[in-house]
């Protein structure tokens, strides 16, 4: 008996000991400890190979998401303003992919190996900076000289002046084909294309086919600061028509006022959702008492002009500013660079005068 009241009150001790120890089965599912985003992507240089001027051109780089948290990506440079870099504006969600699209086409002022890149940023703790990258070679079936030049500079043009220039344009490899030169700018630029013959040297080699395109300023042309298209309609028998855009730059005189800082409107601000001002000094040649400046418009729209001040007779002053956390501004600051254009009005002439706005940051 007295054994059977000891196993009763050790059975009764375990059942008060495993009733406070904790350890009977859990009422919930536990825990996953949260991982965050996390990028995944296969690719990061693709490798265009052979290209020419002028051909629309795209690739697409996979991202995906293997975290449990959305994955966002920003993107905060392009190597040249020549492509366009497409990066999902929706975060990506845990276990989907997305996708950056790069489309661009191969410009003047090139040959040879190229690459294009796109940085972005991105919220994955352990990847927090993503480059991806276009390579290729280009090799141009028709080309231009001069071939080293992104652009066409007419320079400074007085009045009465002419300025001209001239391209080549021209092949190696085909035995014809046929270009149609135009420039946006409708007044004050003429435009004369000629044949070259075939076996005609230019930079000491013998060609096929091809034309000389000169470029020239006319009377026409109005006061103030040129930024122009010239465009090449290629036609190669049995090929795809293209067309090649060649900026034209230069600057007329005015022979009314001159601009401070060099004549045009520079901005520096490495980042442009901080905003920036800038000081414009605006002196007549030869000063009157009715002396008047307007601002007629500016380019980009979202520029700011504050209204102009004389400080003494034949000088002005006023300010052109990037208002910060603008979202146009912000759109624009992975080109790295960008360029306007302000028109201005004197009260003695009834023509606009434009004035070249850029931004280059510092750094």
């Amino acid at each position: 008996m007295k054994r059977a009241f000891g196993t009763s009150i050790l059975l009764m001790f375990l059942v008060l000991v495993m009733g406070c120890s904790g350890s009977s089965a859990p009422t919930g599912a536990s825990t996953k400890a949260e991982v965050g985003p996390i990028l995944e992507i296969t690719e990061k240089r693709f490798d265009a190979g052979e290209v020419d001027y002028g051909e629309s051109r795209a690739h697409t780089f996979q991202i995906t998401n293997k975290g449990d948290k959305p994955l966002i990506l920003h993107l905060v440079r392009k190597s040249c303003r020549c492509g366009e870099v497409k990066v999902p504006s929706d975060p990506i969600a845990p276990g989907t992919s997305g996708a950056i699209v790069f489309l661009w086409k191969p410009i003047l002022g090139t040959t040879g190996p190229y690459t294009l890149s796109a940085d972005l940023e991105t919220n994955d703790p352990t990847h927090p900076d993503l480059r991806v990258e276009i390579g290729g070679r280009i090799t141009p079936t028709i080309r231009f000289f001069p071939e080293d030049q992104s652009f066409l500079d007419l320079g400074e043009v007085r009045p009465g002046m002419e300025r001209s220039r001239t391209v080549l344009i021209y092949s190696h490899k085909i035995p014809s084909f046929e270009v149609e030169a135009t420039c946006s700018q409708k007044e004050g630029i003429a435009i004369k294309t000629t044949p070259l013959l075939s076996g005609s040297l230019v930079e000491g080699t013998a060609i096929k086919c091809g034309y000389r395109v000169e470029v020239s300023t006319t009377p026409q042309l109005g006061p103030g600061y040129l930024r122009a298209d010239l465009r090449f309609v290629l036609r190669v028998p049995e090929k795809p028509e293209r067309t090649i855009v060649w900026p034209l730059y230069g600057n007329n005189a005015n022979g009314q006022f001159q601009i401070s800082q060099g004549g045009e409107i520079t901005f520096s601000t490495p980042n442009l959702i901080d905003g920036e001002k800038v000081k414009v000094r605006l002196e007549f040649l030869a000063p009157r008492d009715n002396d008047r400046i307007e601002i007629v418009s500016r380019e980009p729209s979202f520029l700011e002009v504050g209204k102009p001040v004389q400080l003494r007779r034949g000088l002005w002053e006023f300010t052109v500013f990037i208002p910060p956390a603008h979202p146009e501004a912000e759109k624009l600051q992975a080109d790295h660079g960008w360029e306007g254009k302000l028109i201005l009005k004197s009260s003695r002439d009834a023509r606009e005068v434009p004035v070249r706005v850029k931004w280059r940051p510092k750094g």
